[in-house]
């Protein structure tokens, strides 16, 4: 007779809490499940969900549905992180369900990868799965395919096959070896028996075997047509080996100062300890940050445990992948980024919870891996606005590393020359350990900051992008064969294009914003929804032929340094310039090895990249952003304008920064060329604390959004009603309903409130009751801790 079992159950819908369902114990032990996907019953059809653990029934629910079939033989989530996901529910005020989806891979394309494979044994059972499989050539079928030819087929019949011995199940993961297109290889002739190839393999191995060793992974794999079976069996057989770990980059050429070896074993002594474990690293721009990384890993490593580097753009992981695979085994170290492929990932996944992986350097969706063994998790630049995510949940990867290092009982360490204010604030509260790096590794110079006044410059006819004063310095880099690099935080030829009779600026229709001009493809582009069009030949308000370009960004910058230098050799980085991540690899590549002169970018290119050769500095438009209606929006500058003064003098040349700016004595320009970070702060602080911003109190931002411009306003003004009535106490602030800075986004008007609170639990639970309670024609998002508010 068969047994079941009852268990919590979350759909990937958006459901706020999980559902009690019954589960056969033909489908296995069920603490064996939990994190496992299963195809649950819904209404009048089958969605994919997380089973989250046994739980006892409950005689108030009534018709309690059955499980009858899984998605993955194998756990997608560890209990920790099935914990993690219910704390991001209830913090950021999401539904469980819908925080499940976001993290996961999607379902089809999970089994897609689970591969049916037929085994020696005799068959004494008749089953149509086992005769197809006979016939078929490769002696296996995808799990999707199996089910597509057998409708009425279940997980269960083939976990039944597999624990007869008739089948093994595998996953594509298992094809998976590590090779390195940028390590080095060499050929072990001994291990070598040319008898055991075909034709074809043979006359590779020839191609192979006239060559000098050792060689680039990439080269070999031109030799074979990058026949991956081929490769694979090369390294199965010991044929092809990884040039010796031995011959690894000293660790002597980073041996660590004393300063450093000082934070090195102070953060080492949290690792057992049961006092805070929360650990924050100040240093200056160049002060040797990556080596006390460096250290730290090697002894989570050394302690059999992993780590995981979080970096605020997938830009920045190359460099940083090449930097540690110098110290550590290359098949020990991986990327984990949105531009993998679908597989890789699930591949990386797998890989880290089998614990063979044992340092992941990735974005904020790196948190979410099945680490088996978490010991150390590191933040570089933790300031980054990037850290926080854009849609649902929208969760912070700061805030969730800080529980994710909870539930692993590791520490975390977050890093920056430009702290967040609040990340400084709770430091100097006591809430993190705080260390400082005040001089640059190597006792180098910190860079020359020079500000210009573009103001002068027009009075005193430069009407150019470029500056007098960066002109000259670029002359001189380029002669002593130097580098430069060049930020423009504005994409484009021209930012905006105005009607010179009526004054209107050509506007997207489906957002409340001006559309941007590129010379290269000759069209106008929203930067929000990317609604592109060609330019109109009259102004469409007033029918004139008068219509002017305003305005500048990256691609007119990039033209201009083309015509003042004619031979210098120079790229852009931004969102248009560069689609993917190889095109960013290609770039960075020719960068590092002086191929290129000069770099410019927008603010992919401001932080966390390191070329010793980058002589000169300058940053154009340097107000952009500065007057938005944003509480942050004198830090972001001031981080942003440190940061990439950083990029300078890192090598023998003390470095030169040119920051050019229509504001030169506004307060963030002057502590920029002083470099006083604590003045800033202060200042900051002042100001938050005056207007309740955070660090004083928290924010929850509540957008209403609907194509209809009226249903946005009228439900804005309901929830506002109905919040200062249950919001009424002194901790407290209520702000709206108002329109949006953007008022219309792809289609749809927005309407905002902005909660400040000094009772975040409390305020969050009350207005999660109040938004039960109120009818409503508009969408609506939720923001807990928004990056801006506008």
């Amino acid at each position: 007779m068969s047994t079941s079992f009852f268990v919590e159950v979350v759909p990937l819908l958006d459901v706020d809490s999980p559902f009690i369902y019954e589960l056969k114990e033909e489908l296995g032990n069920p603490d064996e499940l939990t994190g496992h996907l299963a195809l649950a019953p819904w209404r009048n059809s089958f969605v994919p969900a997380v089973i989250t653990g046994q739980t006892e029934k409950n005689d108030n629910v009534k018709n309690i549905k059955t499980i009858n079939d899984l998605i993955t033989f194998f756990p997608l989530l560890t209990e920790d992180l099935i914990k993690l996901c219910f704390w991001i529910s209830e913090y950021y005020l999401t539904p469980i369900g819908t925080v499940f989806k976001s993290i996961l891979p999607e379902p089809r394309k999970i089994s897609d990868n689970f591969m049916i494979t037929l085994t020696d044994k005799d068959n004494i059972i008749l089953h149509p799965l086992l005769e197809r499989l006979k016939t078929s050539r490769k002696k296996e079928l995808s799990f999707n395919t199996a089910r597509q030819l057998f409708r009425d087929m279940k997980f269960n019949d083939v976990a039944m096959l597999e624990r007869e011995g008739f089948v093994k199940i595998r996953y594509k993961e298992d094809d998976y070896f590590h090779f390195d297109d940028e390590a080095f290889y060499w050929l072990h002739k001994k291990n070598l028996n040319k008898e055991e190839f075909n034709k074809k393999q043979g006359k590779s191995i020839e191609s192979l075997l006239q060559n000098i060793y050792p060689v680039k992974g990439s080269w070999i794999k031109s030799q074979l047509s990058s026949n991956r079976n081929f490769l694979k069996i090369l390294i199965e057989k010991d044929i092809l080996l990884p040039f010796p770990e031995d011959d690894k980059a000293p660790w002597e050429k980073y041996e660590p100062s004393s300063e450093q070896k000082k934070i090195i074993d102070q953060i080492t002594d949290s690792f057992s300890c049961k006092g805070i474990k929360k650990n924050f690293l100040y240093g200056v721009t160049g002060s040797g940050k990556t080596i006390i990384y460096l250290h730290l890993i090697k002894k989570v490593i050394e302690s059999s445990s992993q780590a995981l580097l979080l970096v605020p753009e997938i830009s920045l992981t190359p460099q940083n992948l090449t930097f540690f695979q110098q110290f550590f085994k290359s098949d020990e170290i991986m990327l984990y980024h949105s531009m993998l492929s679908h597989n890789l990932r699930i591949n990386v996944a797998r890989m880290v919870n089998k614990n063979r992986i044992k340092l992941i350097i990735g974005p904020r969706s790196a948190l979410f891996l099945p680490f088996k063994n978490l010991g150390l998790i590191i933040m570089d630049e933790e300031y980054e606005t990037s850290y926080k995510q854009d849609n649902k949940p929208r969760y912070h990867a700061r805030r969730v590393a800080i529980e994710r290092a909870k539930l692993a009982d590791c520490p975390v360490v977050f890093a920056s020359a430009t702290p967040s204010i609040e990340t400084y604030y709770f430091s100097g509260k006591g809430y993190y350990r705080q260390y400082e790096l005040r001089k640059r590794f190597g006792d180098k110079d910190l860079p020359e900051i020079s500000i210009v006044d573009m103001k002068k410059e027009r009075f005193q006819g430069n009407y150019n992008i470029v500056s007098r004063r960066l002109r000259s310095l670029l002359s001189s880099c380029l002669r002593e064969k130097k580098q430069a690099l060049l930020l423009y935080n504005r994409r484009g030829f021209a930012s905006y294009v105005i009607c010179e009779e009526c004054g209107e600026p050509l506007v997207c229709p489906h957002c409340d914003f001006n559309l941007t001009f590129y010379l290269k493809s000759g069209y106008l582009i929203c930067h929000y929804c990317l609604y592109r069009t060609d330019v109109p030949p009259l102004c469409p308000s007033c029918k004139a032929e008068k219509l002017k370009l305003m305005g500048s960004g990256t691609e007119k910058l990039e033209l201009e340094l083309n015509s003042i230098f004619p031979s210098a050799r120079i790229a852009r980085i931004d969102r248009e310039s560069i689609i993917n991540h190889k095109q960013f690899k290609e770039v960075f590549d020719k960068f590092s090895e002086l191929e290129l002169d000069i770099l410019v970018g927008t603010q992919m290119i401001a932080k966390g990249l390191h070329f010793p050769q980058i002589a000169v500095v300058g940053v154009i438009g340097a107000d952009i952003g500065l007057n938005l209606p944003d509480f942050r929006a004198s830090e972001k500058l001031y981080q942003m304008l440190t940061q990439v003064s950083g990029r300078s003098g890192r090598g023998d040349t003390k470095g030169k920064v040119v920051i050019q700016t229509y504001t030169p004595y506004h307060p963030v320009m002057e502590f920029i060329r002083n470099r006083e970070y604590e003045p800033f702060y202060e200042m900051e602080l002042k100001l938050r604390e005056k207007y309740l911003y955070p660090p004083f109190a928290s924010l929850i931002l509540i957008t209403l959004l609907s194509m209809d411009q009226n249903a946005a306003k009228e439900d804005a003004l309901s929830i506002i009603d109905i919040l200062h009535a249950e919001l009424n106490s002194e901790s407290n602030v209520l702000e709206g309903a108002f329109p949006a800075v953007v008022t219309k986004k792809k289609d749809f008007f927005r309407w905002q409130i902005i909660v400040k609170t000094r009772e975040a639990r409390i305020a969050k639970s009350i207005i999660k009751k109040c938004l039960k309670s109120v009818s409503l024609r508009s969408d609506i998002e939720i923001n807990v801790d928004p990056m801006m508010i506008i």
